[in-house]
C-alpha cells in the first residue's frame, strides 16, 4: 500500500512534532501494510522559496537515514502539498 500525503517530517508544518513523533509515525504506518509514504510538507509557491525547499529536501534526507538505520521497512518519497493561487 502505498501513502501519498502525509506530513511526516518533524517540526515543519502541522505533522509529526519531533523526530521521535515521526518514526512512531513511520512504525505504525510500516505495521499496517504501508510499502511507501510521500512526505508531503506544505508549501506556498507565492510565500516560500528555494531555500525553504532546500530545508524541506535536508529534513527529509534526515529522516530517511532514520529510518533506514533503525530498519524500518517503508521507502519514504520526498514531495509537497503544493497550495497554487
Amino acid at each position: 500500500m502505498v501513502d501519498i500525503h502525509c506530513h511526516i517530517l518533524p517540526e515543519v508544518d502541522d505533522g509529526a512534532g519531533s523526530l521521535s513523533e515521526a518514526l512512531e509515525m513511520v512504525r505504525l504506518a510500516a505495521g499496517c501494510g504501508v510499502t511507501d509514504l510521500a512526505a508531503t510538507s506544505h508549501f506556498r509557491a507565492e510565500k516560500e522559496n528555494t531555500h525553504h525547499l532546500t530545508t524541506l529536501r535536508e529534513q527529509f534526507r534526515y529522516l530517511q537515514r532514520v529510518v533506514n538505520q533503525e530498519e524500518i521497512p517503508l521507502r519514504l518519497h520526498f514531495g509537497a502539498e503544493v497550495l497554487c493561487t
